[in-house]
């Protein structure tokens, strides 16, 4: 592209800013950012919020899993009516009385009806064959791993309003498009119909000119039903966290350029996410089996426990009343549990877990897999979508070209005006082709950006200023 051909490029792309922007610049309602749409939507979206909930419940599960390594404390009472049959009468004992002899004497022996026990047991566990500590670190593996899939869910959460906040804008430039083709149709078509009428062309050349109106019109109906379509799609992204806007005008006022907004996504954007997550979550499997492992070995704690008696023999309220300490029972110990039989069952949960692992260690490779090979596609999609730039520019060249002959040959008096005005036209058409592809490359980079790193150098090295 020669330099007189740029510079036409730049004077026409200013002119088209300025009649196309005018709008953002006038009013008090300035425009929207893609950094606007995040921000409402990061306080409002379920999924984040769902997400900030887990991690609140998985920082519960590492407290619990700290808490097993603390002594324990229990406080236990039982207040019993005892169905008292044990009463033995009558029985002669024989009793040896200094200077008088045997003496037989009558014995009874009662239990008492009523019984009140306040008791306290303290217990420490001293070893539990690694359980414990696979806990807490499964526990650990497991907030980890939850904090990655909050990130993740604000990553998708950026993607959709990202995706919706850029295909607002394709339809507002679609639109923008559609209105300016209308106008010139319409001005085609009655310059047409003033020369029909003058006998200067025709019938059949004015009725080219109105059926192309009427295309024109259709066209036009269809990018504003495309673009309510759109921007109702981005609210619904935000999860209406946003005010509506019913003005067309006003939806397509946007304060920054596709540029900037595309690099505030890009520095939202992390690849690693999804394979950080799966090795989490394969690591936690792995304790798992500790876990199931350690009913294998003994299980070593101490324990001390104090119980209070009271008995009476008329009421509960007696037998409460005679709980004291006079009558109270202590111990201490080590208490040692050795799983001597279960019939397979914790054999069985420990080939259940390490089936686990086995299972996620298969699946996380597939995922790998998986990600190169729709990061290879993704990226062709990228390159393809450059080509398909470069080709409009190519074409908008010729187009520039082809007006330049058409305004000498009009000058000259050497060309219809309907043929030129048309020709002219396509000048204008063919740059908002491409600032429309330059959307849609945008759009293709994003998938990337938020599933596989990019390189940055696949990016069209040329682009054209905004209208």
């Amino acid at each position: 592209m020669n330099k007189m051909l740029m510079a036409r490029l730049v004077v026409g792309l200013f002119t088209s800013l300025c009649a196309a922007g005018s709008g953002a610049n006038t009013g008090q309602v300035q425009g929207k950012t893609l950094a606007q749409g995040i921000e409402a939507a990061e306080s409002t979206h379920l999924s984040v919020r769902i997400s900030e909930a887990e991690m609140d419940e998985a920082s519960a599960r590492v407290g619990q899993a700290k808490a097993q390594f603390y002594p324990t404390l229990d406080f236990s009472t039982k207040v019993e009516r005892i169905n008292n049959k044990d009463k033995y009468s009558g029985v002669d004992a024989s009793v040896d009385i200094p200077g008088m002899g045997p003496t037989a004497v009558s014995v009874d022996q009662n239990v008492p009806r009523y019984r009140a026990s306040p008791e306290l047991t303290a217990r420490q566990g001293l070893y539990t064959g690694g359980r414990r500590m696979a806990q807490l670190n499964q526990a650990n593996l497991s907030l980890k791993a939850t904090d990655l899939s909050r990130r993740i869910a604000l990553q998708q959460m950026v993607l959709d309003t990202s995706t919706a906040f850029f295909k607002l804008r394709r339809a507002c430039l679609q639109l923008s498009s559609a209105t300016r083709q209308l106008q010139r149709a319409n001005t085609l078509a009655s310059t047409a119909n003033q020369r029909l009428r003058e006998g200067r062309i025709a019938p059949i050349e004015e009725r080219t000119f109105a059926l192309a109106l009427i295309e024109k019109q259709t066209a036009l109906r269809s990018r504003e039903e495309y673009l309510e379509l759109a921007y109702a799609d981005y609210r619904r992204s935000v999860q209406n966290a946003i005010p509506e806007e019913h003005e067309r005008a006003r939806q397509c006022q946007f304060a920054n350029t596709v540029e900037t907004d595309f690099e505030y996504a890009l520095k939202m954007s992390d690849q690693t996410l999804d394979e950080q997550y799966e090795k989490l979550k394969l690591a936690a499997a792995r304790e798992s089996i500790a876990v199931q492992s350690a009913a294998l070995h003994p299980q070593v704690s101490l324990y001390a426990n104090y119980q209070a008696v009271g008995r009476s023999d008329d009421s509960l309220g007696k037998a409460v009343s005679d709980v004291s300490h006079s009558k109270s029972v202590s111990a201490a110990g080590v208490l040692v549990t050795v799983n001597l039989f279960d019939h397979g069952l914790t054999s069985k949960r420990v080939s259940e877990a390490e089936a686990k692992v086995r299972k996620l260690a298969l699946a996380t490779e597939q995922a790998a897999m998986d990600r190169e090979q729709q990061q290879r596609q993704r990226e062709l999609e990228v390159r393809m979508a450059k080509t398909h730039i470069d080709q409009l520019f190519s074409r908008l060249e010729i187009a520039t070209a082809e007006a330049d002959v058409v305004r000498q040959q009009l000058k000259a008096g050497t060309v219809n005006a309907l043929y030129a005005e048309e020709r002219i036209a396509r000048e204008q058409d063919a740059r908002d082709e491409i600032h429309v592809a330059h959307i849609d490359h945008v759009l293709t980079r994003l998938a990337v950006l938020f599933s596989s790193k990019i390189m940055q150098e696949t990016y069209p090295r040329r682009t054209m200023q905004e209208p």
